[in-house]
């Protein structure tokens, strides 16, 4: 373009006043959220020999710059809507909380904190009728056409009931994404747990577990947080409690009638779906009529508010025991190490699906360390774990992808399904009753602190997770010949100074009766160990949580059976 008349020349001092200039101002306001203003700065110049040029690029440089406020605008509200909604789905705590005392309730179990909730809430009223409405209306608008133009009476009152149930349907949907926004159950980490809230007991520890490296697992496994010796440290969640009375001495102690017996600790191991906080209304009557010295019992990785890490092989029962030994030698039971010199006996108490975890825990131990073994509808036979594979063939180019294609599904679509299924599951209020009512031999025995007990694990960060991987890790080949139940229960008998008693429930639906006496049975058969005597008490009426429904009656037989059994 030829300039018809030659800008004048400027100093820069001139330059730079008569520039046009674009400035974020922002305005605060305690009522509404921040906005932004835009002021456009102009100087007006003594010179008016300003070329047409020079007009059109501050104008382009103006549109330029906002174009870049705008979009600066639209970021900054997306950033404070997602905020609002992190803050109304996540419940962050209030400073409240950090004044607040644990209400305690029998058995040292504390009350959830008033702005946690391990339930979905239910929506306003008047955002449901709301949610109803327009339900309805869009379903309506929809099939309206069809309805009118329907010949017979059958069909409009067939059109009409598919309306209501598109409508229904449509409001129950609407209904659940509201709910997942704004009233979604509480997860939160330990981390949060610790400093802003309480423990879920008033027996409740959380440290820091170092593990040693196994020397049987692979070298490219990654499964906690690995230490520098080779160790690796896991945070677990466990109980404890010191009995002052249960001291070990050189002569024993009268604890039971006609029978001196002394325990330096007792260990126990929770079943599926269910934390060390299910042994609460045992835990501490048992290790005082036993007089044991100490009562111990961890959350079993994937369950509780033991960390969760990422390697399937940590869900498993042989590390479950492994942290369990771990546990033991933090708190100075039995002189573990020490192979030669005599020590104390030791109560390892199972349930269920725990129990191979005691059972593996008792081959960790010292073998002349005395051990009384308790299970409690033990868990065994169920599940075999597959032999590793001993093909020296490379995988196919078909089943290569097909592995890709498989593990795309399962990580992208199957597992963030199952996730908000079991979400939705336990985050439905009653759910936890149901399930107790189903697993307790008499439904109406259920109490609230029998809830309050499975529902305090569900808000931890990961719960979903954690489940997910257990049943995974079971699908793993076996690690060691002690993964089979049939050869862990006969390396179990065969140790010295080991006793094994078992305790059912009479009304058992999850482990029938019938099926762990068939299974005892078979093994002792096969290891010619018949002369061996596993004692096995049904309590009538109870079922397969028989220590929680009945925890006195429970102590008493256990009880009986030391004074039969145990030398």
């Amino acid at each position: 373009m030829k300039l018809l008349n030659k800008p004048k020349t400027t100093t820069k001092t001139e330059r730079s006043s008569s520039t046009c200039a674009t400035r974020v101002v922002p305005t605060h306001n305690n009522s509404a959220p921040s906005r932004i203003s835009v002021t456009r700065i102009s100087s007006s110049s003594s010179d008016n020999s300003v070329d047409e040029n020079h007009d059109t690029d501050t104008d382009i440089s103006l549109i330029v710059n906002m174009n870049g406020f705008v979009r600066q605008g639209l970021a900054s509200a997306s950033s404070l809507l997602k905020k609002t909604l992190d803050m109304k789905a996540r419940r962050k705590y209030n400073k409240n909380d950090e004044t607040a005392r644990p209400v305690v309730i029998h058995p040292s179990l504390h009350m959830f904190p008033d702005t946690l909730h391990p339930y979905y809430q239910s929506l306003p009223p008047v955002v449901q009728v709301i949610n109803l409405f327009l339900a309805t209306l869009l379903v309506a608008l929809s099939t309206r056409k069809q309805i009118l133009r329907s010949s017979s009476f059958l069909l409009i009152l067939r059109r009409v009931f598919m309306l209501l149930f598109k409508s229904l349907t449509l409001t129950l949907v609407g209904q659940c994404c509201l709910q997942e926004i704004f009233k979604n159950p509480s997860r939160i980490s330990m981390h949060t747990l610790l400093h802003r809230y309480f423990l879920p007991s008033s027996l409740s520890r959380y440290s820091k577990i170092t593990i040693p490296e196994d020397s049987t697992s692979s070298v490219n496994e990654i499964m906690a947080t690995k230490l520098q010796n080779g160790s690796f440290s896991l945070g677990v969640h466990y109980l404890k409690y010191d009995n002052n009375n249960g001291t070990i001495t050189n002569g024993g102690s009268t604890l039971l009638p006609n029978r001196t017996v002394s325990f330096d600790a007792m260990y126990f191991q929770h079943g599926f779906g269910a934390s060390s906080l299910s042994w609460l209304p045992l835990l501490v009557p048992l290790a005082n009529k036993l007089g044991s010295r100490i009562a111990l019992g961890h959350d079993a990785v994937g369950f509780g508010f033991t960390d969760r890490p990422k390697d399937t092989k940590w869900y498993t029962s042989k590390q479950s025991a492994r942290i369990a030994k771990q546990i033991l030698l933090q708190n100075d039971v039995g002189a573990i190490n020490n192979t030669e010199s005599k020590v104390p006996p030791v109560v390892l108490v199972g349930h269920s699906m725990g129990s191979l975890s005691i059972l593996r825990l008792a081959t960790e131990l010292p073998r002349n360390m005395p051990k009384l073994i308790i299970l409690s509808s033990p868990a065994l036979g169920f599940l075999r774990r597959k032999k590793p594979s001993t093909s020296i063939l490379s995988p196919s180019w078909i089943s290569g992808h097909k592995r890709v294609i498989g593990s795309a599904f399962q990580h992208r679509i199957a597992r963030p399904v199952t996730k908000y299924i079991l979400r939705r599951a336990v985050g439905t209020k009653n759910s936890w009753s149901t399930g107790l009512s189903i697993a307790y031999g008499n439904k109406n025995s259920v109490t609230e602190s029998d809830i309050l007990r499975y529902s305090w694990p569900a808000i931890g960060y990961g719960w979903e997770d954690g489940l997910l991987n257990f049943a995974a890790a079971q699908q793993m080949p076996e690690e060691d010949e002690l993964d089979d139940d049939t050869q862990l229960l006969s390396t179990v008998l065969k140790l010295p100074d080991t006793k094994l008693i078992i305790i059912l429930g009479s009304k058992d639906k999850v482990v029938p009766s019938k099926h762990v006496h068939n299974f005892v049975d078979n093994v002792r058969k096969e290891n010619n160990n018949t002369e061996v005597l596993v004692p096995i008490v049904e309590m009538e009426g109870l079922g397969h949580c028989a220590f929680e429904e009945d925890s006195e009656n429970f102590c008493a037989i256990i009880g009986d059976l030391i004074n039969d059994h145990w030398n």
